[in-house]
């Protein structure tokens, strides 16, 4: 079975202080979601830095949503050219604390 390389980044609730997204990844050996909160502005600053990119072969844009404002959930992603001729490459870490069903 093969699954094309996926990042999803969807606003799930907002006020004017804090958002709540919602990040999922997937490739061919490993799938993952996470919900984090982020402030205002975050998305928006994210797409941004993004933008235009590859630029150039040399290009690497990378990013962090989540932590410091969310300390218990983090995403972190890297985009970069694999070759000269701009293969694109996306490195994604989610990290986020265990649920704890005592509160």
């Amino acid at each position: 079975m093969h699954i094309d390389p996926l990042l999803t980044i969807s606003l799930v609730w907002a006020d004017v202080d804090i958002h709540e997204v919602v990040v999922s990844v997937a490739s061919g050996k490993f799938s993952g979601t996470t919900s984090l909160y982020i402030g205002p502005g975050e998305l928006s600053d994210l797409a941004d830095r993004l933008s235009g990119f590859p630029s150039s072969p040399e290009d690497q844009r990378d990013f962090v949503l989540g932590k410091p404002f969310d300390r218990e959930s983090e995403v972190r992603g890297s985009l970069y050219c694999q070759d000269s001729t701009g293969h694109l490459c996306m490195h994604i870490t989610i990290s986020c604390a265990p649920f704890n069903s005592s509160g």
